[in-house]
C-alpha cells in the first residue's frame, strides 16, 4: 500500500485518503474471512482517519502530504531578464528544445548543440556574421567555452547526420549508421535510393536540410570529426543542401558546428 501511495504523490490528498480507506477495508474483509480477530474503528467520513482505522496509512498520507507541500514551496521560474545563460528560456521546436542562450538540445539523442557554427555570433535570435572555414586538422581541434559549458567538441559523422531534417519526409531510412557511400552501395538499401533527402534542394525539400528555426543561417558544408576509413587523406562531412554525407579532402576549407554530451 505504501508503494501505491507514493505513486499518488501528485494527487489531491482526498484521493489518497480514499485509497487508504479502501485498502484498509479490503484487508479487514480478508482478515475476517481468514478467521482473524479484527477490531477497527470505522471512520465517520472520508476525511476522518482516527484510531485503528488509520493504521500504517496515516504515515503514508503524511509522507504524501509533505511531498506535496515541498513541491508547492519550490521557487517560481526566474524572470528571463535575471537568468544566467544556463537558465535561458527554452522553446520546443519539433524534437529540439531551443534556448535563447544559443544552444539547443535534441530530445532524441540527448546531445546539446550550438545553434551557430564556428565564426558566427548568436545575438539572442539568430546567427550573425560569417561562418569560419577551416581544414579538417584545425576543425578537429575546435573547442569552446560557451553558455557556461567548457566541453564543446566537433561531432562524429553519426552525430552530425542526426541534424539532417528532410522536410518532405524522405527518406525514412536515413542514418542507418553507415556513412555516405558505404550506405549507398549496401546490398540492403531500398529501391530508388536517393542520397540524403529525396528530390532537389529548395524545390522538393527545404534547403538547408536542417530545422532552420533552431539552426538559422546554416552553411552547406560542415565537417565531422570522423576520418574516412577508405581514404586516409579524407574525412566525412555533411552536405546540408542535400542532407547526405560525403568524404572530402582534409585540406579543404569547410565549416564546424560544435556539440557536447547532454547531462
Amino acid at each position: 500500500m505504501l508503494q501505491t501511495l507514493k505513486q499518488q504523490a501528485n494527487q489531491p490528498i482526498s484521493r489518497v485518503v480514499k485509497l487508504v480507506r479502501d485498502a484498509v477495508f479490503l484487508q479487514t474483509q480478508k482478515d475476517k474471512r481468514a478467521g482473524k480477530r479484527v477490531e477497527i474503528q470505522k471512520p465517520k467520513n472520508e476525511d476522518d482517519l482516527i484510531g485503528d482505522y488509520c493504521m500504517a496509512g496515516c504515515g503514508a498520507i503524511a509522507l504524501v502530504q509533505e511531498k506535496q507541500e515541498q513541491q508547492s514551496a519550490q521557487p517560481q521560474a526566474v524572470p528571463e531578464t535575471t537568468r544566467t545563460p544556463s537558465q535561458a528560456q527554452g522553446q520546443r521546436i519539433k524534437h529540439y528544445v531551443a534556448y535563447t542562450n544559443g544552444t539547443a538540445v535534441d530530445t532524441k539523442t540527448g546531445l546539446m548543440w550550438m545553434r551557430c557554427v564556428v565564426g558566427q555570433r548568436w545575438d539572442g535570435a539568430t546567427c550573425q556574421g560569417e561562418a569560419k572555414s577551416m581544414k579538417w586538422d584545425e576543425a578537429k581541434q575546435q573547442t569552446a567555452s560557451f553558455a557556461e559549458y567548457q566541453d564543446w567538441r566537433i561531432p562524429t559523422i553519426q552525430e552530425l547526420r542526426s541534424l539532417v531534417y528532410c522536410s518532405n519526409g524522405k527518406p525514412d531510412y536515413f542514418n542507418q549508421g553507415k556513412p555516405g557511400w558505404e550506405e549507398y552501395i549496401a546490398p540492403e538499401r531500398p529501391n530508388n535510393f536517393d542520397w540524403g533527402c529525396a528530390g532537389s534542394p529548395g524545390t522538393d525539400h527545404e534547403n538547408p536540410t536542417i530545422v532552420q528555426s533552431v539552426f538559422p543561417n546554416t552553411p552547406s558544408h560542415v565537417w565531422s570529426g570522423s576520418p574516412s576509413a577508405a581514404f586516409s587523406s579524407y574525412a566525412w562531412y555533411v552536405h546540408f543542401d542535400y542532407g547526405d554525407d560525403y568524404g572530402s579532402n582534409r585540406g579543404n576549407g569547410l565549416h564546424v558546428r560544435l556539440v557536447r554530451d547532454g547531462q
